[in-house]
């Protein structure tokens, strides 16, 4: 198993600490609540290679990615099917992925 992604048994309160301390390197952690066997897994997001994000005024821009659309969702599409055709082969036993954040303020995007 390739290391980065191994399993750890790390107390979820050390992973908050790290996830606040340094948020650019941590951008998101997924912690369980739930007790029981649908609650024992945390995810502690690390290093992101590129990030992008829509401004207030509709804007899209990005870091460590040019944005291909005005649209947010569109230029999100665009990189998505640009990211699984070079994904084809991935390193054995790890798995890259994505967090997708949308914000309350993206309802009046896809809403009327």
């Amino acid at each position: 198993m390739n290391p980065r992604s191994a399993r750890l048994s790390v107390p979820p309160a050390v992973l908050r600490r790290l996830a606040a301390a340094n948020p650019r390197r941590y951008p998101a952690l997924l912690e369980s609540v739930v007790a029981g066997p649908l609650g024992k897994l945390t995810i502690l997001a690390a290093q992101p290679q590129a990030v992008m994000w829509s401004a207030p005024d509709g804007r899209v821009y990005g870091q460590g990615i040019r944005p291909r659309a005005d649209s947010f969702f569109r230029a999100l599409q665009l990189w998505w099917q640009q990211e699984a055709t070079a994904a084809a082969d991935p390193q054995p036993g790890f798995a890259p992925g994505w967090i997708v954040y949308l914000g309350y303020e993206m309802a009046a995007v896809i809403e009327p």
